[in-house]
């Protein structure tokens, strides 16, 4: 029983290679048009999805790295005597930035719920 698993793995890609030899799917797919928009359909959904959670973490990264850089200039404005006029501003940058990306987070959900529920 120990073999069983790698001669069907060996069945799987032997049959996957005679049915791209013989462009069985495409002809399959051409045959069965319901299928293959069906198909194509949940292809897109997927692919996009993957795509936009690529963009989501890389927006969440470089906005993370902007708020930190953000908080050490407060850091530093505050050891800083001629800087302090600029601190107050500085804190409320931050905490903006903060406040937007929660609510933009939100407005996001809120606009995926609606359209999905």
């Amino acid at each position: 029983m120990a073999s069983r698993p790698k001669s069907l793995k060996c069945h799987k890609e032997k049959t996957q290679l005679w049915a791209q030899a013989r462009g069985y799917w495409k002809d399959w797919r051409k045959n069965h048009p319901r299928y293959a928009a069906k198909d194509n359909e949940r292809r897109r959904r997927a692919r996009l999805k993957a795509k936009r959670a690529a963009k989501q973490v890389q927006i969440k990264r470089l906005r993370a790295e902007r708020i930190e850089r953000l908080r050490h200039l407060v850091a530093d404005a505050q050891s800083a005597a001629k800087q302090v006029q600029f601190l107050p501003m500085i804190i409320g940058l931050v905490d903006y930035l903060d406040e937007r990306d929660c609510a933009a987070k939100q407005v996001y959900i809120e606009a995926g719920l609606a359209r999905n529920g």
